[in-house]
């Protein structure tokens, strides 16, 4: 599974059970654990995105140049 994925699905668990409770400091805390799991979300999406564009530079750099002092 997607670790983005992955971490929305918790972050949701998390807001629905802190629905679900009655008690308002258990309501809070699984509020705090569901903002710590999209704080992950970004984390990992930032990450990726990061990973990605290095990638594409590296790519870009190893390509050969063409029609340059080869003549």
């Amino acid at each position: 599974m997607d670790p983005v994925e992955e971490f929305r699905r918790h972050a949701n668990e998390c807001r629905q059970t802190a629905r679900l409770t009655t008690d308002r400091a258990d309501w809070a805390l699984w509020e705090l654990l569901a903002e710590r799991w999209e704080r992950c979300v970004e984390t990992a999406q930032t990450t990726i995105a990061a990973a990605a564009n290095a990638r594409h530079k590296r790519t870009r750099q190893m390509r050969p140049l063409t029609g340059r002092g080869s003549e």
